[in-house]
C-alpha cells in the first residue's frame, strides 16, 4: 500500500469549493482554529500573525521595502477569479486584503464577507492572505525583486497581469481536505500533502496520527501544529515544512516527543530562541537551509543525537560557537553564508564527516585545530579566501576536498586516504602531494598557473583516474606518467606543450586524451599503443600524424620499444635497424610524400588482429586548426572504428581516393576551412552512414551528386564556398532534394551562387520530392536554412517557430556582418538571432540580438526564443518612442526585457512554467553601442590594437553579487553550484517557477564607439564554455586579417569550437562596428574575397617549432661556438612562444639601415629568482608574453632574449615608442602569480590622485630607446637577424640608465619625434608610421629631460629623457626629483582634457589654421616686407576645409593645429625667439608656455583673444 502522494486529480492550486449540503463542524478551541466569525474565517491561520508583526516583517529591509512608499497613493490592482475572469480595482497603496475583500464583495453583491477570502499564487504555491497583509505591498516587493524600480510606475503596473510573478484570487472559502481526495487504501505511514493549500492540519489525520511516521506538509501556507494532532504522533519520526513562508518555528514541533528529522528550508525564520528545540531530544537531522538566521540559541548544545545540520544560505556572520559544543555533530553545512573566520574551537567536533563551508569569506588561513577532525570525509572550502592547507595535513581519514575559486592557494600536503580533490582557479604556482598513491582517483588543476611538474609527482598518483591540467602553463609533461596505469581520462588543454612524451604508450587505461591548444608539433608514434576512445589534438603545430607501425608478429612487437622514426620501424627485414632506431631523433615532417602504406592484412570480419590498439579503438578524433597537409589522410586511414574525425581549417587541398577511414560506419566528418576545390564522389557515395558532414571555407564550385545519395545527412554545411553551379543538373550535381533527412543545411557565402526556379523533366517528382529543385517544401525536418549572400529568385520558406531562414547579406548598414550557428546534437530550433538594420527606420541605427534557449526537452523554449526574435525590436521601439524626462535608453531596455518576460508567460503554462532562454542584445544608436544580457550569453568589443573589453556580464549562481541577489529572494546555491539545485545560470526569460529569484533584469553596458573599435564578437554559451576570450578574439582578427570577411571568421570561430569540443546548440555573429568610421562609400555587395585568398603553407624557414634534427645541430653548434669564443650569450631562439601568436600578425622582416632599437630588463630579477623562483618562472612566461603579443600586433623584430632580458627592433621611432607605452600599461594590468605581487618589490602601488588605477603592479621593466644605424648580419645556424656595434652598446646603456617602469630615450630620439609631430604630410597619410603617431597622440605622453649623462663603458656624453604614457604619467609625480624637471615635450591629448560640451564648426578652425601659419613663420623669422604676413600668402600655405566637414573631421583637424602651435612654443618659440630676443613676443610666448603646463585648455581662450586682436575675426566662444 502506497502513503498518500499527491494525486493529479486533486493538484487544485485554489481551495475546493464547499459541498453543497455539507454539515458544519466546529472544531475543539485546543485545535487552535478561528471561529467562523472572525475576520479571517474559512482560512483558519492558528500561526496568524499579528498586525505588529505583518508590519515589521513587510518593512524587511531585505526586502527592498520601504513602508513609507505611498501609504495613500492611488494604485490599482488585477485581482481575479476562480474562472480566470479579473477585475481591476482603484484603491491606495496601503490597502489591507479585509478592506479589498469588502470592495470586491460589494461589486459582486456578496455582503457577507466572510465566505470569500483572498488568496495568493506565487510559485506554484497558494495561500490565502491574512486580514492585515497589504497585497500591493507584496505586488511590489516582487516586482523590485524582478528588476523594476519605482520610475517605472509601480502604481500603474500593479493594474496589469502579473501572474507571472504572482496572481492574487477572490474565492470562496475552501472546504476542508477530507479523505474522498486521497488515494484509496492509504498508507497513513508516509503522508504527503505537498502543494494543497492547506490552513491547518485536515481533521481526518486526527484519527490518523498514530500511524504517521513521515509526514510532509511543504509548500503550503502559513500554518501551526495543533498540540492535540501532534502529542497523538506518537510514532512520527520526519516533519517536513518546507518553503511554507513560515517566519517562526511552529512551536508545537518541540512536542514531538520522537521526532528525528525537522525540514523547514526555505522559510523566513529568523530567531529559533523561541522554539525551544532542544526539547525535541531524538533529532538526529534538522535542515535550515535559505532562512534568515544571524545565530542558534545556546540550548543547542543539550542535542544529544543531533548529526546533520543545514545552516547554509542565512545571514550568518560568525560560526555560533554554540556548534562546537554540539559534539554528536556529523554533517555541518554552512555554506553561502559571510562568515570570515572559523574559530579554533571547531576542532572540538571530533565526530564531523562531512564540513561545506563554501561561498564565504574565509581566510586566509584555516585553524590548525582542524587537524583534530579525525574522521572527516569531505571538506569543501571552494569560494572563500584561503591560502593555506597545512590545516588538512594530518586528517587522515579526508576522501575529498574542494578548494574551487580561491585565492594564491599552496598545495604541499601529505593524505592518507584522499580520492578526490579539485583545485580549479586557485592561482596555484606549485603543487606537491604524498601519501595518495593507492587512494586519489580524481585531481582537477585547471586553469591555475602551474608551469612545471615534477616528475616525482606522478609517483603519488598511481591511483588517478581522472587527471585535468587545462589552461595552465605546462611546458612538459614528465615521462614519469607512465606510472599512472589507472589513468582513464587525461586532459592538459590550452598550454604551451611542445611535445608529447614516448611513455604515453604505456598508459594501458588511458581512453580520452585532450591536448587542444597547446604547441605540439608532432604526436609521438607510441600514441598508437593507446586504446584511446577519444583524441583532441586541435590547434597545435602539427604537420604530420604519425604513421602506425607495419604488420609485425606479436613476439617481434613485444621487443621493441616505441620509436620516433616511423621509417626504421617500418623495416620488418632489418629488425636491428628498428632495435637502433630507439635512440635517433625523430626526422622532420616536412618530407616528400611517402608511398602508400602497406595495408594490414584483415581478418573475416575486416580487423587485423595485430593491427596497433589505437586502430580499433579510436571513436572521435579532433585535429583542426593544424598544419596537416593532403598526406595526413594516410596514417588517418589507418582508424577502423572511427565515427567522428575533424580535420578543419589545415593545409589539405585534396582528400585522396580511398583514404577517407572507416567509410561504412563513419558517421561526423568535418574538413572546414581547407583548399579543397572538390570531393572525391566515389568515396562520398560510400558514406552511407554519414549524418554530419561540414565543407565550408573552401574552394569548391560544384558539390556531386553522390551526396544526394546519403540517406542519412541531416546536417550539411556547404558555406563560404565559390559554388556556381546549375542546381537542376541533378544527375551529375548535388541538390538539396534528395537529402530529406537534412535538418541543418547552409549555404551562406557563396556569393556566386544563384537559386532560379527550375522545373526539370524526369526529376524527383514524386509525392516527397517536388519538381521544382529549386525549392526547399520536401525538406520536412529542415530547422536551419543559410541563404546570406545568396541570389534567390524562387519562393524561400519562412521563418516559423521550428525554422529559421537567413536570406539577409553580410553588409548591414556600412557594416560588415556574419555569423555561424549549429544545432548541436539538438532536434529542435532553440536558438534565434536577431539582425535589424536601420533600426526605427534610421540610418545611425541598428539592433542585433542572440536568444539561447536553455533546457530545450521542453517545447516552450523553442516557442519562446521565436518570440524574443519577432517582439524584441517592436517592444524596445515602443518603449524608446516613450522616454520623457530622465529616462534613458538604458531604462528603455532594461523594461523592455522584463516586459517581454511578463509577456511570455502565458507560453509555458503548459509546462508549469519551466523552460526559459538567455538573450544578449546590442543596440548601436550613432556611435553609442548599448549591450544588454541575461543569463551567459556574452559580447566582446575588440579592438584595433589587439586588446579587447567584455562588454556582459555572466549570470551564474556561483557569482558572489548573485549569490548574494539569490538569497535575499529566497532561493539558495546548491553543492554543484545551481540555482535551488536546478539552473546553472541565475538570470534568463522564462523559468517562471523560480521567478524572482530568477529574473530577467538585465545586465547594461554603455560604450562610446571610437576609430580604435574593430569589431564585436556576440555568442553563446556553448561556445564560451570550450573558447578563452583572447583566443575567441585572436582567432577572429586573424580570419579577418586574411580573408578580410567577417562571415568566414565567423564560421571558423564555430569551426573551431565544434573541433575543441563543444557539441550543444551555438550562434557566433560578428559585427563589424569599426565600418562606422569608414569614410569610404559602402559599395555593392562585392564577391567573396576568401576563395582567392591562398592560405600559406607551413613556412619553411624559421618558425614557431623546429624539428629534433634542427635541435640537435643548433645544440652542437652552442658546443662548438662555446669552445671556440669561451663565451656565447643565452639566447632563446623562442622554440615554444606561446599558441596564440600563430594567430596575430606574422613576425615582419627585421629592419635594416636606420632602426629604433629597445632594450628592457626586469628590476630586481635576481632578488625575486632567490625568493620565489617557481612564481618568477611563471611571471617571466607571462612577462614575456605580453612583449611578444604587442611585438606582432604594433609590428617589431624581436631579436633575442638574454635571461630576463629582450631585445628588439623597430623600423621606426613611434612604433618603438607605441610599444614601450602599451607593454608598461599591459604590465600593470597583467596576471601576475599571487606571490610576485605580495613581494615587496612588486607590490602594486597607487597614485594618491588615482586610487583605481595602479602606477606600479607586479614585474617593474625598464626600457631604453635609441635611434641609429647598426651593423646587422643573420646568424648562421638560426637565421635571425642579430645587430651589432656602437649603436647597439649605445641602446643598451640607455636601457641601464633606467629605474624599474621608467623608459629612457636619447636625444636622437627625440630628434625624430619633433620632427614627426609638425610634419602635415602625416595627418592624411595611411601609412604604418602615420598610424603610430595618431595613436601616440590619443594615448598623450610626457617628456622629461635628465641631461647629459656619462654612460658605462662609452666616451661621449648622451643627453637622455625620460618618456611616460599618459596613463602612467603618475609614476613621474610619484618620484619627486624628476617631477622637478619641467616637460620639454608633451603631447596629452588636448580634446580629452577639454569639456566634452566643446563644439567646432568650419570657421574656427580656418581661423585656427591661420593663427598656426602666422606664429610658424613668426617663429621660423619669415616675415613679410612690412613685418606681417599678407592673407593671400597664408591662403596658398593653408589646407582647405570643407563647409560639410562633420565634428570628427574638425576635431581631428583641429587637434594637429594645436600641436602645431604646442610645438612651436616648446621648440621653435623657446629655441629662436628666446636666443634670438627679437621683438616683442618673447614674454608673451614664455607667459604662454607657463600657461599651458598648468592648463592645456588655456591656449584655447588665449587664441581667441589673439584672433580678435589680429584681424576681427568673427570666431565663435568654443566654451
Amino acid at each position: 500500500m502506497s502513503g498518500i502522494k499527491q494525486d493529479p486529480k486533486h493538484n487544485h492550486w485554489l481551495p475546493l469549493a464547499p459541498a453543497a449540503g455539507a454539515e458544519a463542524w466546529h472544531a475543539p478551541e485546543s485545535w487552535g482554529v478561528q471561529p467562523p466569525s472572525s475576520t479571517v474565517s474559512g482560512a483558519q491561520l492558528s500561526l496568524a500573525l499579528s498586525p505588529e508583526d505583518l508590519t515589521s516583517e513587510e518593512m524587511d529591509p531585505t526586502d527592498f521595502e520601504n513602508w513609507e512608499y505611498g501609504k495613500k497613493k492611488p494604485s490599482t490592482i488585477r485581482i481575479f477569479r476562480p474562472d480566470t475572469t479579473y477585475t481591476t480595482v482603484n484603491c491606495v497603496f496601503s490597502i489591507t486584503a479585509s478592506e479589498l475583500s469588502a470592495i470586491l464583495c460589494k461589486k459582486i453583491f456578496k455582503p457577507d464577507t466572510s465566505k470569500y477570502h483572498l488568496y495568493v499564487l506565487r510559485n506554484g504555491i497558494v495561500r490565502p492572505l491574512s486580514s492585515q497583509e497589504r497585497p500591493l505591498n507584496i505586488l511590489r516587493r516582487l516586482l523590485l525583486q524582478f528588476g523594476y524600480t519605482d520610475q517605472d510606475k509601480l502604481e500603474e503596473l500593479s493594474g496589469k497581469d502579473n501572474s507571472f510573478i504572482c496572481r492574487i484570487t477572490f474565492a470562496e472559502n475552501a472546504a476542508p481536505l477530507t479523505t474522498a481526495d486521497l488515494p484509496e487504501n492509504t498508507n497513513y505511514a508516509d503522508v504527503n500533502l505537498e502543494r494543497r493549500c492547506l490552513p491547518t492540519i485536515p481533521i481526518f489525520l486526527y484519527s490518523r496520527a498514530k500511524n504517521i511516521v513521515r509526514l510532509n506538509i511543504s509548500y503550503n501556507q502559513r500554518m501551526d501544529l495543533p498540540l492535540d494532532f501532534v502529542q497523538n504522533c506518537s510514532v512520527m519520526r520526519e516533519l517536513r515544512m518546507a518553503y511554507n513562508d513560515l517566519d517562526r518555528v511552529p512551536s508545537n514541533v518541540r512536542s514531538i516527543a520522537y521526532l528525528q528529522v525537522l525540514d523547514l528550508r526555505g522559510n523566513r525564520i529568523k530567531d529559533l530562541s523561541k522554539a525551544r528545540l532542544e526539547d525535541a531530544r531524538e533529532l538526529v537531522t534538522i535542515f535550515l537551509q535559505s532562512n534568515r538566521l544571524e545565530t542558534i540559541p545556546d540550548s543547542f548544545e543539550t542535542f544529544e543525537h543531533l548529526r546533520i545540520l543545514n545552516l547554509s544560505s542565512n545571514n550568518m556572520s560568525k560560526v555560533p560557537l554554540v556548534l562546537f559544543r554540539v559534539f554528536s555533530l556529523e554533517e555541518l553545512d554552512l555554506s553561502f553564508n559571510e562568515i570570515s573566520e572559523i574559530p579554533e574551537e571547531i576542532g572540538q567536533l571530533v565526530r564531523l564527516r562531512k564540513l561545506l563551508l563554501f561561498g564565504n569569506r574565509i581566510g586566509p588561513y584555516l585553524p590548525k585545530t582542524m587537524s583534530s577532525l579525525a574522521r572527516l570525509k569531505k571538506l569543501d572550502i571552494r569560494q572563500n579566501g584561503i591560502l593555506n592547507l597545512d590545516a588538512v595535513n594530518d586528517l587522515r581519514s579526508l576522501e575529498e576536498i574542494l578548494v574551487d575559486f580561491n585565492t594564491n592557494v599552496i598545495f604541499n600536503n601529505s593524505f592518507r586516504s584522499l580520492a578526490r580533490a579539485s583545485f580549479l582557479k586557485c592561482n596555484m604556482t606549485d603543487i606537491s602531494v604524498r601519501g595518495t598513491s593507492e587512494t586519489l582517483t580524481y585531481l582537477d588543476l585547471s586553469s591555475n598557473k602551474l608551469s612545471n611538474l615534477s616528475p616525482a609527482l606522478f609517483e603519488h598518483l598511481k591511483a588517478v583516474e581522472t587527471l585535468k591540467l587545462d589552461h595552465n602553463s605546462i611546458s612538459s609533461i614528465p615521462a614519469t606518467i607512465s606510472l599512472l596505469k589507472r589513468l582513464r581520462s587525461f586532459t592538459v588543454s590550452n598550454n604551451i606543450l611542445s611535445s608529447l612524451p614516448e611513455s604515453i604508450g604505456q598508459m594501458e587505461s588511458l581512453i580520452e586524451l585532450d591536448v587542444h591548444c597547446n604547441n605540439l608539433g608532432e604526436l609521438p608514434v607510441a600514441i598508437w599503443k593507446c586504446s584511446l576512445i577519444a583524441l583532441n589534438a586541435s590547434s597545435n603545430l602539427l604537420e604530420n600524424f604519425p604513421d602506425p607501425p607495419k604488420m609485425l608478429t606479436p613476439p617481434v612487437l613485444n621487443a621493441l620499444s616505441a620509436s620516433s622514426s616511423t621509417a626504421t620501424l617500418c623495416d620488418p627485414e632489418n629488425p636491428q635497424n628498428m632495435i637502433n632506431s630507439v635512440n635517433s631523433p625523430t626526422p622532420s615532417r616536412s618530407k616528400p610524400l611517402p608511398a602508400p602504406p602497406v595495408p594490414l592484412q584483415n581478418t573475416p570480419s575486416g580487423r587485423s588482429p595485430y593491427a596497433p590498439p589505437l586502430a580499433h579503438s579510436l571513436l572521435t578524433l579532433c585535429l583542426g586548426d593544424n598544419r596537416l597537409p593532403d598526406e595526413v589522410m594516410f596514417p588517418l586511414s589507418h582508424f577502423l572504428s572511427i565515427q567522428v574525425l575533424n580535420i578543419s581549417h589545415n593545409y589539405i587541398t585534396e582528400i585522396p581516393r580511398g583514404k577517407i577511414p572507416n567509410m561504412g560506419q563513419l558517421l561526423e566528418l568535418y574538413v572546414s576551412g581547407n583548399q579543397l576545390t572538390s570531393l572525391p564522389a566515389e568515396d562520398i557515395e560510400r558514406l552511407r552512414s554519414l549524418r554530419v558532414l561540414h565543407v565550408n571555407g573552401n574552394k569548391l564550385t560544384t558539390l556531386p551528386a553522390e551526396l544526394g545519395k546519403i540517406n542519412r545527412l541531416s546536417v550539411l554545411d556547404v558555406g563560404c564556398n565559390m559554388l556556381k553551379y546549375n542546381i537542376a543538373n541533378w544527375p551529375y550535381d548535388w541538390n538539396w532534394n534528395w537529402n530529406l533527412e537534412l535538418k541543418y543545411l547552409n549555404m551562406s557565402g557563396n556569393k556566386r551562387l544563384q537559386i532560379k526556379r527550375q522545373n526539370v523533366e524526369g526529376g524527383p517528382t514524386t509525392s516527397s520530392r517536388p519538381g521544382n529543385l529549386s525549392e526547399f517544401g520536401a525538406l520536412t525536418r529542415l530547422r536551419i536554412l543559410g541563404l546570406m549572400d545568396v541570389t534567390i529568385t524562387d519562393n524561400v520558406p519562412e521563418n516559423s517557430v521550428d525554422r529559421r531562414v537567413r536570406t539577409s547579406m553580410s553588409t548591414l548598414h556600412n557594416m560588415s556582418y556574419g555569423m555561424a550557428d549549429t544545432l548541436g546534437d539538438s532536434d529542435n530550433l532553440c536558438i534565434w538571432d536577431l539582425v535589424h538594420p536601420k533600426f526605427q527606420t534610421k540610418e545611425d541605427e541598428s539592433l542585433f540580438g542572440l536568444f539561447d534557449g536553455r533546457s530545450d526537452q521542453y517545447r516552450t523554449t523553442c516557442t519562446m526564443t521565436s518570440h524574443l526574435k519577432d517582439r524584441f525590436g517592436t517592444c524596445l521601439k515602443i518603449e524608446l518612442e516613450s522616454l520623457k524626462g530622465t529616462d534613458t535608453v538604458v531604462s528603455a531596455l532594461r523594461r523592455t526585457f522584463l516586459g517581454l518576460d511578463r509577456d511570455m508567460w502565458h507560453l509555458t503554462q503548459d509546462e508549469n512554467g519551466k523552460g526559459g532562454a538567455s538573450a544578449l542584445v546590442a543596440y548601436i544608436n550613432g556611435t553609442t553601442l548599448y549591450s544588454a544580457n541575461v543569463g551567459d550569453a556574452i559580447a566582446v568589443l575588440v579592438k584595433k590594437s589587439d586588446t579587447y573589453t567584455v562588454i556582459s556580464q555572466k549570470h551564474i549562481p556561483w557569482n558572489p553579487t548573485e549569490a548574494s541577489r539569490i538569497k535575499r529572494s529566497g532561493g539558495f546555491v546548491s553543492e554543484n553550484g545551481l540555482l535551488n539545485d536546478e539552473l546553472d545560470i541565475s538570470r534568463s526569460f522564462g523559468q517562471y517557477h523560480l521567478v524572482p529569484i530568477v529574473n530577467s533584469n538585465p545586465y547594461i553596458e554603455t560604450t562610446t564607439l571610437t576609430e580604435d573599435d574593430d569589431f564585436l564578437i556576440m555568442a553563446s554559451n556553448a561556445f564560451w564554455d570550450v573558447m578563452s576570450y583572447t583566443t575567441a578574439v585572436d582567432i577572429a582578427k586573424a580570419a579577418k586579417r586574411d580573408y578580410g570577411d567577417l562571415m568566414y571568421a565567423s564560421q571558423k570561430l564555430r569551426d573551431i569550437a565544434i573541433s575543441y569540443g563543444a557539441r550543444d546548440h551555438m550562434v557566433v555573429m560578428l559585427i563589424g562596428v569599426g565600418d562606422l568610421f569608414n569614410k569610404k562609400e559602402s559599395s555593392e555587395v562585392s564577391e567573396y574575397q576568401q576563395p582567392n585568398y591562398k592560405r600559406p603553407k607551413a613556412p619553411e624557414g624559421p618558425s614557431d617549432t623546429v624539428s629534433a634534427n634542427d635541435i640537435v645541430v643548433f645544440l652542437f653548434a652552442v658546443v662548438v661556438l662555446k669552445q671556440l669564443f669561451f663565451e656565447v650569450y643565452p639566447v632563446n631562439f623562442l622554440l615554444f612562444r606561446k599558441k596564440q601568436l600563430k594567430y596575430l600578425k606574422p613576425e615582419i622582416e627585421p629592419p635594416q639601415g636606420d632602426v629604433a632599437m629597445v632594450f628592457t630588463d626586469i628590476k630586481n630579477s635576481t632578488k625575486l629568482w632567490e625568493k620565489i623562483p617557481i612564481a618568477m618562472a611563471i611571471a617571466i612566461k607571462e612577462h614575456f608574453n605580453v612583449m611578444r603579443r604587442q611585438l606582432r600586433s604594433i609590428g617589431g623584430y624581436e631579436v633575442k632574449n638574454e635571461g630576463d632580458a629582450l631585445m628588439a627592433s623597430f623600423s621606426s621611432v613611434p612604433a618603438a615608442m607605441l610599444w614601450c607605452f602599451k607593454v608598461q600599461e599591459l604590465l600593470v594590468n597583467a596576471d601576475w602569480p599571487q606571490e610576485i605581487l605580495d613581494s615587496d618589490e612588486c607590490r602594486p602601488i597607487f597614485n594618491a590622485s588615482d586610487p583605481i588605477q595602479p602606477m606600479y603592479r607586479g614585474l617593474s621593466v625598464r626600457m631604453g630607446i635609441h635611434w641609429g644605424r647598426p651593423v646587422s648580419d643573420r646568424d648562421a645556424v638560426t637565421r635571425r637577424m642579430d645587430y651589432y656595434g656602437p649603436m647597439v652598446n649605445r641602446a643598451s646603456r640607455i636601457c641601464d640608465s633606467a629605474d624599474g617602469g621608467e623608459i629612457c630615450i636619447s636625444s636622437d630620439v627625440i630628434n625624430v619625434m619633433q620632427h614627426l609631430l609638425v610634419d602635415p604630410e602625416l595627418e592624411q597619410s595611411d601609412s604604418p608610421n602615420a598610424e603610430h603617431v595618431r595613436e601616440l597622440k590619443k594615448m598623450g605622453f610626457r617628456v622629461i629631460e635628465l641631461g647629459e649623462r656619462k654612460l658605462k663603458g662609452l666616451e661621449t656624453l648622451e643627453n637622455l629623457h625620460l618618456i611616460y604614457s599618459g596613463l602612467l604619467v603618475g609614476r613621474l609625480t610619484m618620484d619627486p626629483i624628476k617631477s622637478m624637471a619641467g616637460p620639454i615635450l608633451e603631447t596629452v591629448s588636448l580634446w580629452q582634457m577639454v569639456e566634452s560640451t566643446v563644439v567646432l564648426d568650419t570657421a574656427s578652425v580656418r581661423a585656427l589654421q591661420m593663427i598656426c601659419l602666422r606664429l610658424e613663420r613668426l617663429a621660423a623669422g619669415t616675415t613679410a616686407q612690412h613685418g606681417r604676413a599678407t592673407e593671400q600668402s597664408l591662403v596658398l600655405l593653408s589646407l582647405p576645409i570643407k563647409d560639410n566637414a562633420d565634428q570628427n573631421d574638425l576635431n581631428l583637424i583641429a587637434e594637429s593645429y594645436v600641436t602645431r602651435i604646442e610645438v612651436t612654443f616648446r621648440f621653435n618659440a623657446f629655441s629662436q625667439l628666446y636666443m634670438a630676443k627679437t621683438g616683442h613676443f618673447v614674454n608673451v610666448f614664455e607667459s604662454l608656455g607657463r600657461a599651458i603646463d598648468t592648463d592645456p585648455s588655456y591656449i584655447l581662450r588665449a587664441l581667441q583673444m589673439y584672433v580678435s586682436i589680429m584681424g576681427g575675426l568673427d570666431v565663435p566662444n568654443l566654451f
